[in-house]
């Protein structure tokens, strides 16, 4: 009897942990200081992401046998995953390298350039002018609701390389931004504004 209650136990926790990590994605973001952008790199569980994009599109959505599949996912995640780093309340904007279909997960390639960096590339400006950017990057809100529309449940891990850094977070439902910023000990908590409502403010 006893043997069985410690092989149910077993069981149970398996399979808690094993739900637990069927909702877990992950989320590599890397500062590249020379072309002032951040570098993504996604991995998403490949049938919910189908689902959360067909929600978004009104339609059936494959990744093996949609035309323009990386055109669609770009305009998916340009509503879910946005990088707020403090310099601006605008947005900023996505450049989509392509992704990756691995049996039941798919990777997400792409590069998101943060508001100041749209009106000019930051190769052409004055070394000093660089370097304050960069060091306004360093003020970094992560916002990422990537499948939160069809799993609640879902954890996004997230890890960010800035320089010698290597900053750990989350993002869930119940917190949709990790804030990565050196004023940890604020009450408050920036937000982006998206363009679909009115002015950023603080929660």
């Amino acid at each position: 009897m006893r043997s069985l209650f410690t092989l149910l136990l077993f069981a149970t926790c398996y399979s808690s942990a094993q739900a637990h990590s069927d909702h877990l994605q992950v989320t590599e973001v890397e500062w590249n200081s020379v072309s002032g952008r951040f570098e993504i790199a996604m991995k998403l569980d490949a049938v919910a992401l189908e689902d959360s994009v067909s929600i978004q599109q009104g339609k059936r959505f494959r990744l093996e046998s949609s035309r323009s599949t990386d055109a669609v996912l770009k305009e998916w995640m340009e509503k879910k995953f946005h990088i707020d780093t403090g310099n601006s309340a605008e947005a900023g904007s996505i450049r989509w390298a392509g992704h990756e279909l691995k049996l039941h997960t798919v990777w997400l390639y792409f590069e998101y350039l943060p508001f100041e960096s749209n009106r000019s590339d930051s190769r052409s400006l004055a070394p000093n002018r660089r370097r304050n950017r960069i060091v306004a990057a360093r003020d970094i809100c992560i916002e990422n609701k990537c499948l939160l529309n069809v799993c609640p449940e879902t954890i996004h891990f997230i890890k960010l390389r800035y320089g010698p850094f290597v900053l750990q977070g989350h993002c869930s439902q119940q917190q949709p931004v990790a804030d990565f910023s050196e004023s940890q000990n604020e009450p408050t908590r920036r937000s982006v504004n998206h363009g679909l409502a009115g002015p950023t403010t603080k929660k």
